[in-house]
């Protein structure tokens, strides 16, 4: 740890030389086989802050930290097994641990320790609450977890009692996770507080995937003392925490995490969550990664390296009380998904995607439905040459009042059902680009555009769902929307027609 003295606040110290991750306390295990570690320390001083503080460093060469290193040595340490041992052969979950089954969801809180005073004199099983979770039979230093009645009771759905329990964890000796800890707190419904006590240790742990899921009423996690440089899958650490509401990730060490799917999904309490230390750089998946995060006020995400990932679907959906959001640093080269990246993010009022390159790009479905409070939206520059799915991607943008959709290579969209429902205060569309001649689906396309003036080529007798296609549509005083055609195609563009509302201005146009 560093003792800082009188530092400047912002001078920092790092364990990265990106800057990313801050050091505030550093752990670090080592074995009887490795003796010795070589940690390099990294500082800045952010010269980009306007800090009145700064002026009185400035050419003071006394600027000086100290280093605090305590050492303990450890004849033997404890490691605890985890209750979750999946099986990824037969995709089967074999539950070996009490607190699976019977008890997870009525632990009150859960605190490590190594106070071994209040173990109880027999410890075997159910009869006194009390088991063995050694991670080995055979190991010196056992790890012992015993519930005391919390004296608390909870009624469940069916109106029947439970007793409420605390849960320790103990060992005279430092306690290990295991290289796994999947699900290892997962379902703890009723679970309000984990004190790791300094007494968890995270050091081999290489997936945390799923660990704090559906700990719908923990309000606060303090994680900063895990130590997750081996970690390679944070996906859906902690998804359904839906009473968090602040999460501290400054101490994480993400550089190996290749997996971030579902990470905070429905953590729909969180108002903010600063993930500007995160090492985005080996991460593949980012689908549904802020899902449901409806309280969303902020979010720093200004240095992920996007670089290697391939599936973006979902990651903002439903974020519906951000107004903006800076994407500006992302790199989609290698994305082939963004179905509904952006969907019911319904208080952005603007969205920078100049920089999106969308070459790889087959699903865009979806992708910013209901962004009612987008009143432009620059994407200009996407390239669409390899999408299929346009399934509902502008539905509900009802403030949008024009869309340049000039550059967009439709040749291989199937699917453009509900593309622009609901887009009622678009007033004009450019979709002279649009090749339709893959098109099976434009059911509801234009549903509800009562201002929309435009112009559509039907360039196939292949589309077989057309309902509702025009209703609504060209309602407004000067509107209209023209429908050309292939000559096959003529009939066809008839009943697209026969669609739209008595009062919507939609004609067929020339043969093309």
């Amino acid at each position: 740890s560093i003792d800082r003295g009188t530092l400047p606040t912002n001078l920092k110290f790092y364990t990265t030389s990106d800057y990313k991750a801050e050091l505030h306390k550093y752990y670090e295990f080592m074995d009887i086989s490795n003796q010795s570690k070589d940690i390099t320390i990294y500082w800045y001083w952010n010269p980009y802050i306007d800090d009145a503080e700064d002026s009185n460093f400035i050419n003071n060469t006394d600027v000086t930290a100290t280093i605090k290193l305590d050492a303990v040595q450890i004849s033997e340490y404890a490691m605890m097994k985890n209750g979750f041992n999946p099986n990824y052969e037969t995709h089967e979950i074999i539950t070996t641990e009490f607190w699976k089954e019977d008890y997870s969801s009525y632990i009150k809180t859960i605190k490590f320790d190594n106070d071994l005073s209040n173990l109880p004199s027999s410890c075997t099983g159910d009869s006194d609450l009390c088991w063995d979770v050694s991670y080995s039979s055979t190991q010196n230093k056992k790890v012992y977890a015993y519930l005391i009645d919390s004296g608390l009771d909870y009624i469940d759905s069916d109106t029947v009692s439970h007793d409420l329990y605390s849960l320790y964890i103990v060992s005279d000796a430092p306690i290990f996770a295991p290289t796994s800890c999947y699900r290892m707190f997962s379902d703890f419904t009723n679970l309000v507080s984990i004190d790791f006590n300094e007494n968890f240790n995270t050091s081999n742990v290489t997936t945390m995937d799923t660990m704090f899921y559906k700990c719908s009423s923990l309000t606060s996690l303090d994680v900063s003392n895990f130590n997750t440089v081996s970690v390679t899958n944070m996906s859906r650490m902690f998804e359904d925490c839906s009473k968090l509401t602040s999460l501290d990730l400054s101490s994480f060490n993400t550089s190996n995490v290749t997996n971030m799917i579902d990470m905070f999904y429905y953590c729909s309490s969180l108002t903010s969550l600063d993930l500007s230390s995160f090492n985005t750089s080996k991460v593949t998946n980012m689908q549904y990664m802020f899902r449901e995060c409806s309280s969303l006020t902020s979010l720093d995400i200004s240095s992920f390296n996007t670089s290697n990932v391939t599936n973006m679907s979902y990651m903002f959906y439903n974020c519906s009380s951000l107004t903006s959001l800076d994407v500006s640093c992302f790199n989609t080269s290698n994305v082939t998904s963004m179905s509904y990246m952006f969907s019911t993010c319904s208080s952005l009022i603007s969205l920078d995607l100049s920089s999106f390159n969308t070459s790889n790009v087959i699903y865009m479905s979806g992708m910013f439905a209901v962004c009612r409070s987008l009143t432009s939206l620059d994407i200009s520059s996407f390239n669409t040459s390899n999408v299929t799915n346009m399934y509902g991607m502008f539905n509900g943008c009802l403030s949008l009042t024009s869309l340049d959709l000039s550059s967009f290579n439709t040749s291989k969209v199937t699917n453009m059902y509900w593309m622009f429902r609901g887009c009622s205060s678009l007033t004009s569309l450019d979709l002279n680009s649009f090749n339709t001649s893959n098109v099976t689906t434009m059911e509801c396309m234009f549903y509800d555009c009562s201002s929309l003036t435009t112009t559509i080529n039907i360039m196939s007798t292949g589309v077989t769902s057309y309902g509702s296609m025009f209703s609504g549509a060209a309602t407004n005083t000067g509107t209209k929307i023209t429908v050309n055609y292939i000559a096959d195609a003529s009939a066809l563009v008839d009943k697209m027609i026969a669609t739209k509302s008595a009062s919507s201005n939609v004609v067929k146009g020339v043969e093309i």
